[in-house]
């Protein structure tokens, strides 16, 4: 709710896109939690990339809206907290690119409002965003992997073989007649 605050105190157009962006995650967000749209897979994956087109928006409106380095400063925690809040969407085929996309634009916005022209210090950078970013794919492909394998397990024990087995046998007795 910092976003309604700061657009209701200093109305401009980057703090009422800002607070637009933060109103749109969670209408999303309350959408889904109360059923009101019922989630396919499609849907699911048009969810996941809302998500993240809107939240490349709102990290190039907070590097807009930082008027000096402490102000750029001020958003990185919610900028990183974002981030690591995404590796829940599992869906590598949207994740991996998107991702990738994030560290062009960190790296863009860094040379950009820090007016960087010095090799050391975009190299330093492209190295940190480089590392940060594999580091993000590869605990979401972790985590994807231990969820379909949480789920192949609780398929294959001997309960879910009897409910299939049990299926099975019903529908066998309904297309015969019995």
């Amino acid at each position: 709710l910092t976003f309604v605050r700061v657009a209701l105190l200093e109305p401009n157009l980057i703090s009422g896109a800002q607070c637009a962006a933060g109103l749109f995650f969670y209408l999303m967000h309350c959408v889904v939690g109360k059923e009101l749209i019922q989630l396919t897979p499609e849907r699911m994956k048009s969810f996941c990339y809302s998500i993240h087109i809107c939240s490349l928006v709102f990290m190039i409106l907070n590097a807009t809206y930082a008027t000096d380095l402490v102000s750029f400063a001020a958003m990185q925690p919610f900028l990183a907290t974002g981030r690591i809040a995404q590796l829940g969407f599992l869906d590598k085929s949207v994740k991996i690119p998107f991702d990738i996309l994030y560290a062009l634009v960190d790296i863009g916005i860094f040379i950009v409002v820090f007016e960087v022209r010095d090799s050391t210090s975009i190299s330093f950078m492209l190295m940190s965003e480089l590392t940060f970013t594999l580091a993000n794919i590869f605990a979401s492909c972790v985590l994807e992997l231990w969820v379909r394998a949480r789920v192949v397990a609780t398929l294959q024990t001997a309960d879910a073989e009897s409910l299939v087995s049990s299926f099975r046998r019903m529908l066998r007795g309904v297309c015969d007649g019995e």
